[in-house]
């Protein structure tokens, strides 16, 4: 078998440097010594600089092309960065070679749509063609940052891998609560441990948040228990590159778990509490591709539908300020989805969605009836002041912010009925430090008995990762009165 690798003319000197390295990793028993390197040469396009090759149509050039006796068989996606040789051959000082800023955000996302529309390009006609990614400049810190190690997890789970993924380094990821056990199989195995990831990755880092606006159940008529569930997106310039990322691998995750689940657009990025609008009329060509080659479905969401959507909300808030009803139930639960909070009973593991319950943690009637000083006590000392919409015309409402610490998702988890109804009765409560069971000393002995057994695991019932300051503070609200 004769192994030869393609690369373009305005890479050269950079991809160079990583051939070796990249064919021992697909070929570990093959000399590198009997691999023919082929350049093939963009200059006579009519184009001289390198800025200008990249951009030829029909060339994939941020790729090195793999052929076994003359027939591709791997096709290698090189990130986007400011590691560049050849540019750094082109202008000398004049070029920020390495610059640590460098799109740190959208280190391997940005050059992905061309080369995934090329990959199923060639797979039409070569069944057996790969894609895989390798990353570059790994001495920088960006590429280890926690967006980033999100996005390698994303390729993995919807089918690609990082071929020098082992010189990632995840310790960072792992302090702040996100769940990863081998690294060499880095790819999510749940939906819900995904969106875990995604809430806990975004309170790190305000900057960083999810692409996508808000997430809906929709409940089948007649029943208590979603038919289905409806992410909308953003689309506005890099957030489309995310939302790529994001919605692939939801898909890819709810197929495997049978979850019905769609996807919608907004033709403008907004704020759902605010009035701010920036035009974005659609995510660009590229991506619309790749979501027609992957069989994605998305569906664009209108003005006029996000309007009244909006005008729905605002009614919905004031028919309960009137009433004095702080509990919103869809919202409660859309939040706790929203947060991936993890869709099964955290005491029984129970998860048909057909008795699960969205459970408050401090309950509503105590928030109701709390004092203004109890609320702005609770805020202030926990350093909760980001639950309240500071964008809100209701934010220095009493009711608004009894409103928003209700429906709060970091003021719930999912029980079932069973365990729901023990739990609003006060026979256990959930340590405010680790999540753990507390049964009460006045518990009747058949409730003791019950529930026995899962005092005595091992296991934190609330998990880790969604066990959050804010969760923590409603978890000791909730037992001052009981413990």
């Amino acid at each position: 078998m004769k192994i030869s690798v393609k690369i373009y003319s305005c890479y050269k000197e950079t991809y160079s440097r990583i051939l070796e390295d990249v064919v021992h990793r697909i070929y570990p028993d093959v000399q590198f010594g009997d691999v023919d390197v082929i350049v093939e040469d963009l200059s006579n396009n009519g184009t001289r600089n390198i800025q200008s090759q990249r951009s030829l149509p029909n060339f994939v050039t941020r790729t090195l092309n793999i052929y076994e006796d003359g027939v591709l068989k791997h096709i290698i996606g090189v990130t986007n960065t400011n590691y560049d040789y050849d540019r750094l051959q082109e202008e000398g000082d004049e070029y920020d070679f390495g610059g640590s800023h460098y799109h740190a955000n959208s280190y391997l996302k940005q050059g992905t749509p061309a080369l995934f529309n090329y990959y199923f390009a060639e797979k039409r006609n070569n069944a057996a063609v790969t894609l895989s990614f390798y990353l570059l400049d790994l001495n920088r810190t960006y590429p280890h940052n926690l967006f980033n190690i999100l996005s390698y997890r994303e390729l993995n789970t919807i089918g690609f891998k990082i071929l020098n993924i082992d010189e990632v380094n995840f310790d960072a990821y792992r302090l702040v609560g996100c769940n990863i056990g081998d690294t060499t199989n880095i790819a999510y195995p749940s939906f819900n441990k995904y969106m875990n990831d995604i809430a806990i990755i975004s309170s790190r880092n305000r900057s960083n948040v999810p692409s996508y606006l808000k997430c809906e159940e929709h409940l089948a008529p007649g029943n208590f228990y979603a038919e289905k569930y409806i992410y909308t997106f953003k689309s506005l310039s890099a957030q489309g590159y995310d939302t790529l990322f994001r919605v692939w691998c939801m898909k890819v995750l709810a197929d495997k778990e049978k979850t019905a689940i769609e996807f919608r657009l907004g033709r403008q990025y907004f704020a759902y509490d605010r009035e701010e609008r920036r035009i974005a009329d659609r995510l660009t060509g590229p991506i619309q591709e790749v979501f027609a080659n992957a069989k994605i479905n998305i569906t664009y969401f209108s003005d006029d539908a996000f309007m009244l959507e909006k005008n729905i909300e605002e009614d919905t808030y004031l028919r309960l300020k009137r009433q004095n009803e702080p509990r919103n139930q869809q919202l409660f639960r859309n939040n706790i989805r929203k947060k991936g909070v993890p869709t099964w009973c955290v005491v029984c593991g129970n998860d048909n969605p057909r008795i699960l319950e969205a459970a408050h943690i401090w309950d509503v009637s105590s928030i109701r009836n709390a004092t203004e000083e109890t609320i702005d006590k609770f805020l202030t000392v926990n350093d909760l002041s980001d639950l309240i919409d500071s964008e809100s015309e209701h934010k220095n409402e009493l009711f608004f912010k009894k409103y928003c610490l209700t429906n709060s998702g970091d003021n719930g988890v999912w029980l079932c009925s069973n365990h729901h109804g023990l739990f609003d009765s006060n026979y256990f409560c959930f340590d405010g430090t680790n999540g753990k069971i507390i049964l009460r000393f006045t518990n009747p002995e058949e409730v003791n008995k019950f529930m026995q057994e899962l005092v005595n695991g091992e296991e934190t019932c609330i998990p880790d990762e969604v066990l959050t300051k804010a969760t923590k503070a409603f978890l000791c609200q909730r037992n001052l009165v009981l413990l």
